[in-house]
């Protein structure tokens, strides 16, 4: 590849045509004839669709769908839609983190790129919270979120009790799980978490996520 055909490559339109046009597998391989930090900038203008495409294609997978979500839905739709809906800030984080990791595990497979793909992860959104309020509807009454502090003396100590199994369990996770969870019961958001530990967001959420159902069943094993 001539350098005047690379440098076309690195135009924002001449990449999105390349995005659209190139085979998944064509696509892939040619990764290697790209500078990696230009793409990244060029991904700051292209379209939500363009980068879903990429991701679906896996071209730089990780920088495509980190531009996607962390910088785009994790920072202003996920949190304005939930609200509007009357999520929790803790819910929201929740539900946004439960989200970004099925679209990055599915890598899009479901969305076509020829359609809207704010309409898409709007209705996936809410479609999520309303699963997560049916569920809550039937929660095991033994769940950390069904413990109602304010109920009496009883309800505090379950929670206690439970608080300090979940702080037992950080040494059986993996270490980076461990140190998540640790900064998670220190009170920090997923953001504050991202930075300390020098981690993408969507990497906190993934490895949060992960975290949880592990939790989840060693506890319900008990």
């Amino acid at each position: 590849m001539s350098d005047a055909t690379r440098s076309l490559f690195f135009h924002v339109d001449g990449l999105q045509q390349q995005i659209w046009t190139l085979p998944t597998e064509s696509l892939a391989q040619s990764q290697h004839d790209y500078d990696l930090r230009a793409c990244v900038r060029i991904f700051r203008d292209l379209s939500d669709e363009t980068l879903a495409l990429a991701v679906q294609k896996q071209f730089f997978l990780k920088d495509a769908f980190e531009e996607l979500f962390a910088r785009r839905y994790l920072q202003s739709y996920f949190p304005r839609w939930l609200r509007a809906w009357g999520a929790t800030p803790a819910d929201g984080e929740d539900v946004a983190q439960m989200l970004t990791v099925r679209c990055l595990e599915s890598r899009l497979r479901h969305y076509n790129p020829r359609a809207s793909l704010r309409s898409y992860l709007y209705r996936a959104t809410r479609n999520l919270w309303l699963d997560t309020l049916r569920a809550r509807r039937h929660e095991r009454p033994e769940s950390l979120e069904s413990v109602d502090p304010v109920a009496g003396p009883d309800a505090v100590a379950v929670a206690e009790e439970l608080l300090e199994q979940v702080r037992g369990l950080a040494g059986q996770l993996p270490p980076e799980e461990g140190q998540i969870l640790e900064a998670l019961l220190l009170g920090r958001n997923s953001s504050e978490i991202a930075r300390s530990l020098d981690l993408s967001l969507h990497v906190v959420y993934q490895r949060t996520y992960n975290m949880r159902r592990r939790l989840e069943r060693v506890l319900l094993e008990r």
